[in-house]
């Protein structure tokens, strides 16, 4: 069963196909029981994308403020630990401040609980209920330490996962400021040019 959700019926902007005709986005089963799931794990990727864009940014100074050649090398590298593990390289390869430091160590290691989290939901497969209402996701991965070598979780989509998923995106967001925080501190400990949000 699929219906359509309109722009028009909520406070959202609207992007046009053509000019005056509104986009239609379709809702898939129960639209009532599965907008709240929709909405929170597009909460929680527009919130992860966020954060992971300002570790860029970090990169950007420690690579003396080239702004094309952060995004070379950060695209160089095929995901995000990959990526993460490269700023912390450098951080203490170029950073004396053993505060500073810390903080941005602090940071990575929210970021990658928060990361946990999302990825389980951004790669999963959801099932549906007899009702057509989102009612598992299932989600596999391999493990960090080989111990079992697959893992493989299904999580009931009840209050219990989206609270879960809710309380994650508030927790990127949250440290999205700090974020930027620890990049201003990052560039005057480098004496780089200031890089701007995007």
């Amino acid at each position: 069963m699929c219906g359509k959700l309109s722009f028009e019926r909520f406070a959202m902007p609207k992007w046009s196909r053509e000019k005056g005709k509104p986009i239609d986005l379709p809702v898939y089963g129960d639209a009532e029981h599965n907008l709240g799931i929709y909405h929170a794990i597009g909460v929680l990727v527009i919130n992860w994308g966020s954060d992971e864009s300002v570790f860029l940014a970090m990169l950007q100074a420690l690579l003396g403020g080239d702004k094309q050649t952060a995004i070379i090398v950060w695209f160089s590298f095929y995901n995000t630990t990959s990526r993460l593990d490269l700023v912390r390289r450098l951080i203490k390869q170029h950073v004396t401040d053993k505060t500073l430091q810390a903080d941005i160590e602090n940071a990575v290691v929210e970021f990658l609980g928060c990361t946990k989290t999302r990825n389980f939901f951004c790669h999963a497969a959801y099932s549906t209920d007899d009702q057509a209402r989102l009612s598992v996701a299932h989600s596999a991965s391999l493990s960090d330490n080989g111990e079992p070598l697959i893992r493989d979780k299904s999580r009931l989509l009840d209050r219990s996962a989206l609270n879960d998923i809710v309380e994650t995106a508030r927790r990127l967001a949250d440290l999205n400021p700090v974020l930027w925080g620890l990049v201003r501190r990052l560039e005057d400990a480098l004496q780089v040019p200031r890089s701007h949000p995007s």
